[in-house]
């Protein structure tokens, strides 16, 4: 080995011009600002299709001998309905509920459940949003 001390290959402070990349600044605005910034639709949701009291909040536990029953049971029902749209839980519990209601309980029977109902849903206030 030489004496000579080791030197690096490229000396930016030798250089008379610094490199483009030495000349160029950059800002990066808003580095530190991780907000969110999405604007918020206002939609007026007063149809009482949209009623909170109808729509499904827990977790239904199911057992896959039941849940396989009213899967095999949809085409049935569907023949009966006149609906063309997709049946949700509700939906086929529902059905099963007015059939059941319809065809095993007696027409006294059948009018104290509708009022006992009736007067339930008005007891069950809707969750404010």
């Amino acid at each position: 080995m030489s004496d000579e001390s080791i030197q690096p290959i490229i000396d930016h402070h030798k250089r008379k011009q610094s490199s483009g990349l030495e000349r160029k600044q950059v800002s990066i605005a808003g580095t530190n600002d991780f907000s969110a910034t999405i604007d918020k639709k206002v939609v007026n949701n007063n149809s009482p299709a949209d009623d909170s009291r109808y729509k499904a909040t827990t977790t239904m536990k199911i057992s896959p001998v039941t849940n396989l029953k009213l899967q095999t049971l949809k085409p049935f029902i569907n023949e009966q309905k006149s609906s063309d749209r997709s049946d949700t839980m509700n939906d086929l519990i529902n059905v099963l509920i007015e059939s059941y209601i319809g065809k095993n309980l007696t027409a006294r029977q059948a009018n104290a459940y509708n009022q006992m109902f009736g007067l339930q849903l008005s007891m069950l206030k809707p969750k404010q949003k």
